[in-house]
Formats: C-alpha cells, structure tokens, sequence
C-alpha cells in the first residue's frame, strides 16, 4: 500500500492497515450476531467467564452500531444457556421474573446483572459444600453432582 510506505512510523502504518481492513458495518453486527447466538454453556465452563463473554459480546454489538436487544430477550436467552445445566436455579430465576414482571418493582437490566452474581455466587456455595464433603446445594444441579 502507497499510503504505508510514505509513513515512518509504525503506529501510523498500523492504525492505517486497521482502518483497511477491519470488519465494518453490517459485516461486523452480522459476524457479532453470528457469535453470540452460536455461545453455549456447557458443565466444564466456568459460569463467571461465560458470563463475561456474554456481557463482551453485548457491548462488542452495540459498538458496532446494533440496536439494544430486548432486555427480556437477553434473560431468556442466558436463562436457556444455563438452564440445562442448572435446571432448578434456572426455573426459580423464572418464578421470580415473573413475580417481578407484574409488579414491576425492579428494572429488568439490574435483574439480569442479579441473576448472573447470584448463579456465579451459587456455583461456588457448591462448589465449596463439595469439596468439603458436604453435599448442602445439590438441587441447583438437579439432584446431579456438581461437575
């Protein structure tokens, strides 16, 4: 490229490739769409780092000019991901959205942020409970041992 070999300096010659060739517009929301719906949980993943791939990939398709998914839509689809490995903490998350759902007492946003800590707090009460022979926690995994 003409534009890099009139350039002394590396920081230039990089921030000129980057503007070049990185993903841009509808490519880069489809490709980020595309991630982010394909994401799964699975029992070996730690449910804090899956959590903040979730958040990244959020924040990665606002930058690229998405619009805001339906902040009820984003509960559902996370309570689906993590769901099938804890079944019974998934479908109290359920009954308590609900609950809150018709009195409108808390702002879905704050709910969804809850619901992550709580299931990230959970996991480690298990987690610990397990590794000191005390089997106190089990039903968040359905009557499974946690893995």
């Amino acid at each position: 490229m003409r534009a890099i070999r009139l350039t002394d300096d590396a920081a230039d010659a990089w921030k000129i490739l980057k503007d070049r060739y990185e993903a841009k517009g509808f490519f880069l929301i489809s490709q980020y769409i595309k991630e982010f719906l394909s994401m799964t949980y699975n029992e070996s993943q730690d449910i804090a780092a899956f959590n903040g791939t979730f958040k990244d990939m959020l924040a990665k398709m606002l930058d690229a000019g998405l619009e805001p998914f339906s902040l009820t839509f984003l509960i559902t689809l996370y309570l689906q991901w993590v769901g099938h490995v804890y079944p019974t903490w998934a479908e109290r998350q359920r009954s308590v959205l609900r609950t809150l759902t018709n009195t409108r007492t808390k702002p879905i946003w704050q709910t969804l942020e809850d619901m992550m800590t709580d299931l990230v707090d959970e996991n480690r009460a298990v987690t610990n409970a397990a590794q000191n022979g005390n089997g106190t926690g089990i039903s968040m995994y359905g009557n499974r041992p946690q893995p």
